[in-house]
């Protein structure tokens, strides 16, 4: 059974007129069969030659290489927003000076009061960036557990203001 497609090799060191190699008389070739140097005279990808003569479809040229491998990674869009993520984190690590604001008002049961939903994504958005996607959403949730609890420490601090002006 004979391959259907010559090999790199039987080209340039077919028999002139082989339909293959070059063709006789050409400069090198000095009519002994040998390959002759020089660029080839009929045949090729540029030179007329069907697709089926010099390589498989979707190959060109390169007989006998392998199909090229892409170089893109499986996700070609931006990376995760890693100081995002950080910058957030610390955001809601601050938080937690509410708690400790109120022990020195003393209201220690305000302690309980803690943004742990803000952290928690924090924390989890500095876990998850290999998924960009994922840690775009956890940056939107920790901002957004964040602005709540500040609105509401805020709500909080303004009413025990006005019941300590009252006890004065």
């Amino acid at each position: 059974m004979s391959d259907p497609l010559p090999r790199p090799r039987g080209y340039w060191d077919s028999e002139p007129g082989s339909g293959l190699g070059r063709t006789g008389g050409g400069p090198g070739s000095a009519g002994t069969g040998s390959a002759p140097l020089g660029p080839p005279v009929g045949g090729g990808p540029l030179l007329g030659a069907p697709p089926a003569a010099y390589g498989r479809a979707g190959h060109g040229p390169g007989r006998g290489l392998p199909p090229p491998t892409p170089r893109t990674p499986e996700y070609t869009g931006p990376p995760a927003r890693v100081g995002a993520a950080v910058a957030g984190l610390l955001c809601s690590l601050a938080t937690l000076a509410f708690p400790m604001l109120f022990v020195l008002l003393g209201f220690p049961l305000l302690v309980l009061l803690v943004n742990v939903p803000g952290i928690a994504y924090g924390i989890l958005a500095l876990t998850r960036t290999s998924e960009p996607m994922e840690v775009e959403r956890c940056i939107r949730y920790m901002w957004g557990c964040t602005f709540v609890y500040i609105a509401l420490m805020c709500v909080i601090l303004a009413a025990a203001v006005m019941v300590i002006l009252a006890l004065l």
